[in-house]
This record gives C-alpha cells, structure tokens and sequence, in this order.
C-alpha cells in the first residue's frame, strides 16, 4: 500500500472515518435517508401502538416475574431474557396504565429501532473505510454506498421485523450489526483490546436476545480468527489468537451464567429449547404450540403436559403451575418437556422446501440486487478473492440463513442476515477498468436504486396511511380493541385477578391471541381450542351444557368466545361491550 493511502485513511486504531470521505450531495442523501428511517421507524410504532401478538404478551408476563423478582420464573427456556429485561425496566419507569401498556412496549420497540440504526451505521462506516485500503479508481460511488446500505436497513427493518410486532428481532438485528461493525474493524488490524472486548459483550448480548446467538456467535469468532488478512496484518497469530480468546472469555463471562440458570432449572445442560421445539413441531410433526399430548412415534411423551378435562370436544386445563395470562404459551418448554427431537428426512425435506419458497420470495424482492451487484461482480473478473475478502461478513450470514433453513425460517428472523450479507457483496463489489463498462455499471447502480426506493415507497405506504388515520381520530372507542374488551369484561363484572375459559377464534392460527386478557389482568386456565371450537354452537344442548360444566369445574369466573354475532342469540351468553367477543358467566 502506497504512502499516498495511507495519507488518505482517515481511520486510525480502528475508529470509523467521519462522513466527510463522502462528496457534499452523498453526505446530503444519507441525512436525507437517516431522517427517512426515524420517521417511517416512528410512524410504523405509532400506528401500530396499541397491537399485541401472543409472543409479546408472554414477553410481558417474564417481565412481571423479572419486577417481582420472580428469578425462577424469569430464567424460561424457551424465551430469552434480554427483551423481558427492557420492557420489565421501561414498565417500572413510566408505570404506565394498562391502557398504555402495549404502547409502552412499541416504544421500547422504537428505541430498540434506533439502536439497530446506530448499530448499522457503525457497520456501514467501518464498510466506508474499508474501501480506502484497496483500489480507489474502482470504488463504487458513494451515492450507491449511501442509498443500496440505507435501503436496505429500512427494507429489513421495517418489512422483515416490523416494529408492530413485540419480540426481540430488532434488538437481535442490533446486536448483529454491532458484532458486524465491530469484526470489520478488528478484521483491519489495526484495532486494540478493546474492539475485542466489545465483540464479545455483543456477543454475549445476542444469545441473551435470542438462543440460536450462542452457535452464531462461535462462527463469528472461529472466521474471525482464520481470516487470512486479520492475520496478516496482525503480523503474528501467536499476537492475534489472545484477543480472540478475550472475546471467547467475555461471551462466555456474560453468557455462562443463563446457561447454568437453565441447566440447573431443566435438569440438564441447555443453552434453551427453542431449537429443539422448532425442530420437534416443524420437521416431527409433534403437535405445534400446545396441547401436546404424546406422539407421533418416536418423538417422546410429556412429562406433565396440559390436562385434558373432557375428550370430546376437547378441552383443557392449566391453572398451575406456570404463571402469566396465558401459561400454555409462558413457558411452551415446560408443558413439551419430555420431548425428543429426531431426524426424520421426509419431514426435513418438506421442511427445506417450504423455507426454499420463504428464501425465494425474500430474494425475489430484491432482484434488481441480484442482477446489479451480480452482473458488476461478474464482469470485475477477480470476483472470488473480493467475496472472500468479505469473509468476516459473508460466512456468518449465511451461516445463521442456512441454520433457520433447517427449522423455521421466518422473515423476521432473516432480516439482520440478509442485510449484512448484502453488505457483504456491496463491499466485495467494483466498478469495471474499462471506461465504457463502468458508465454502463454506473447506470446499472442508478436502476438498482430506483428500484429499491419505489419498492420501499409502496411497502411504505400502508403503515403512514394507518398512522395518518390514527392521528386523525385521536383515542377514539374501537383504537384499541384488546382494551374494548378488557373495559367489557370489568363491566360485566369480571375483576383482577379472576381466572376465565376461553372458546378460541377459530381462524386464529398462533396459539395465543388474546391480548385483552393481559390487560384485564385476569389468567386464562383452560381452554376448548380453536381447533375445535367453531363446532361448538352448532353441537347438540347437552354437549354445550357438558363443555359449561367442564369450565365451570376449574373455578373460572367466565368463558370468553370470539364469533361476531352467533353467540348474541345464545341464552346465558353476554356480549362484551361493543365488541365482537361474548362471555358466559358462571354464578358463585
């Protein structure tokens, strides 16, 4: 590398150049598309504010144990503790009335969105200064750096996660980027103690976020070490392996003591069970969510699963001895114990073919990428040694890609992934020597962008005109329809505290969508479910009078049923303020 380069690298100790490596109009686009991801962040958690999803409100309940400090019941193995921790702190600071509760919750999820921001940014100018150690003359411009990076951020963020939903994917994506930046940093050589420390406190961070964090976290370290450049410009393995093991010491520093918190609780060594329960209900075909009652062969018997109160139709029981609003879903690990995951290769392959669909239709999206970032690494000719250079970025994200491959790809799980591995091929991209090629790769880039703003435009557009619609209609009855019916039952006489049947949604296909419980303070212990429930009006009086008596066994104070208008003729049914939801009432 020439004296004059190194003149010109604005990074030293592995600090981050100042946006001023980009031309007046770039640094001008990437204010403009920062300012777009902090409004269009804000309008998507203002327009869905008061939404809740089962996994939130199981998210919920961990925090109420994590307040109470209710250690035993706070250390799940199935959901992570870090987004528990977060909520549990912004619930006691702001003590919101269950009213706000969720809105709370979106604005945890907004800040969590501004970290990822920051997170990103920081990888995306570790990325900027990275260019300056090789060929200036075939950079690509920084317009294209700006617009393909920013795009990509508001495409994964709010598309694949969307703020609207209450889970800890954002905080993940966060810890990603931040790992991210942080390897391309160390990866310079030129980074001190320090970095190193860093990337293992993100490290530890993301298993504590997510479980599948903890594996990920090893291929981040092992590439980082075999990485042919930190090595080089380390001058000496024997120098570099140390601070590898500083990074491995503080992971395990911040991770261990979860782990040995499950162990103990589980009676075994665990770093959590949602993989293996993925793995059960997705590739074994055992009986997803809840009510796992034994079978198909070979995958098990629980241990103490639900309890079933009546055969036909059937409905279950679970008052004890999980806590929270809806127990089945608190703790699924507890109610599968007893499970045992297996490879059955039918069931993987259906499973590789539906993820294949999901990993089609994500690329799909962004086809103008493939085409643009793939028709310029094909015609700059040493396309293999630049994809290798962005080892550090490409082989984790396609790592944690194919790992969700083999369970349950979901979008929102991809997210962080695809966009460090679109960075990836970005940074790994350069313009062709030939003048003429690179004006016709210059105009490639031009349509590459073109198409991801329209696109992003058009996925925009719903979420701004839900906002525009809220903000014009203000806290009116029907904003907040899990509070309708929470404020309708208090109504109808149904207190704090109280225990209550439900007769599910019959096209509600999570396993806990009912929100307005958590609100109303109130647990639901058994349930008919939705599998089963739109059978239940149509059936005989003496089997809807045995399935009365069922729930009226467990001491609940009412059942609450979803069907718009079929129970209001129904003698003892009630309808539930202005709502579509109906309850019966048992006499004490």
């Amino acid at each position: 590398m020439s004296a004059a380069s190194h003149a010109r690298r604005p990074e030293s100790a592995g600090v981050a150049p100042p946006a001023a490596t980009l031309q007046p109009a770039e640094r001008l686009l990437r204010r403009l598309l920062l300012g777009t991801a902090l409004f269009l962040g804000l309008a998507q958690a203002w327009a869905s504010r008061h939404a809740m999803i089962s996994d939130g409100a199981s998210y919920l309940d961990i925090a109420d144990a994590i307040a109470a400090g209710n250690w035993s019941a706070a250390a799940n193995a199935y959901w992570s503790p870090l987004y528990p921790w977060l909520l549990a702190a912004a619930l006691a600071a702001l003590r919101p009335a269950p009213y706000w509760e969720f809105a709370v919750v979106h604005l945890v999820n907004f800040a969590i969105y501004l970290g990822a921001l920051a997170a990103f940014d920081f990888l995306w100018r570790g990325l900027l200064a990275s260019r300056l150690d090789s060929d200036a003359e075939r950079h690509l411009p920084g317009w294209a750096w700006v617009g393909t990076g920013y795009l990509l951020f508001l495409f994964t963020s709010l598309n694949m996660i969307n703020l609207g939903l209450a889970t800890p994917d954002l905080l993940v994506a966060a810890l990603v980027y931040l790992a991210c930046g942080l390897t391309v940093r160390i990866r310079s050589g030129r980074a001190g103690w320090g970095w190193h420390l860093l990337l293992g406190l993100a490290l530890g961070l993301g298993y504590l976020a997510k479980t599948p964090m903890f594996l990920l976290a090893f291929v981040f370290l092992g590439v980082l070490l075999l990485d042919a450049r930190s090595v080089r410009e380390g001058r000496a393995q024997g120098r570099y392996a140390p601070r590898i093991a500083l990074s491995l010491l503080v992971f395990l520093v911040v991770s261990g003591p979860f782990v040995t918190a499950l162990s103990r609780a589980k009676g075994r060594l665990t770093i959590g069970d949602s993989g293996r329960l993925n793995y059960a209900w997705w590739v074994n075909g055992v009986t997803p969510f809840i009510h796992w009652q034994g079978g198909p062969s070979g995958s098990g018997a629980p241990l103490h699963p639900t309890r079933k109160i009546l055969d036909s139709p059937p409905v279950y029981e679970f008052a004890s001895p999980v806590a929270g609003a809806y127990p089945p879903w608190t703790d699924p690990s507890y109610w599968y114990e007893g499970v045992r995951p297996h490879f059955n290769w039918r069931g993987q392959l259906r499973v590789l073919r539906q993820n294949g669909k999901l990993y089609y239709d994500i690329f799909l999206y962004l086809d103008s990428l493939i085409v643009g970032l793939g028709t310029l690494l094909w015609l700059q000719g040493d396309r293999f040694s630049g994809l290798a250079r962005q080892r550090v970025l490409l082989v984790p994200s396609l790592a944690a890609m194919a790992m969700y491959c083999l369970v349950a790809g979901t979008g929102r799980y991809l997210a962080p992934f695809v966009l460090v591995f679109w960075m990836g091929v970005l940074a790994a991209t350069r313009l062709p020597e030939d003048p003429g090629a690179r004006r016709i790769a210059t105009g490639l880039l031009g349509a590459v962008l073109t198409v991801l703003a329209i696109r992003m435009c058009g996925s925009s557009a719903e979420y701004l005109l839900s906002a525009a619609r809220s903000l014009a209609q203000g806290e009116q009855p029907g904003v907040h329809p899990s509070w309708a019916v929470a404020d309708g039952l208090r109504q109808l006489g149904v207190r704090p505290g109280d225990t209550v049947g439900v007769i599910a949604h019959p096209f509600v296909h999570g396993p806990y969508e009912h929100p307005w419980a958590r609100l109303a303070r109130v647990r639901i212990i058994a349930e008919l479910p939705s599998r089963e429930s739109e059978n239940f009006l149509p059936s005989p009086e003496a089997v809807k009078k045995r399935v009365l008596e069922a729930f009226a066994s467990t001491g609940v104070t009412a059942v609450v049923a979803y069907r718009p208008a079929a129970y209001g003729a129904t003698p003892g049914w009630h309808r539930i303020g202005e709502t579509d939801y109906f309850a019966y009432q048992f006499r004490r």
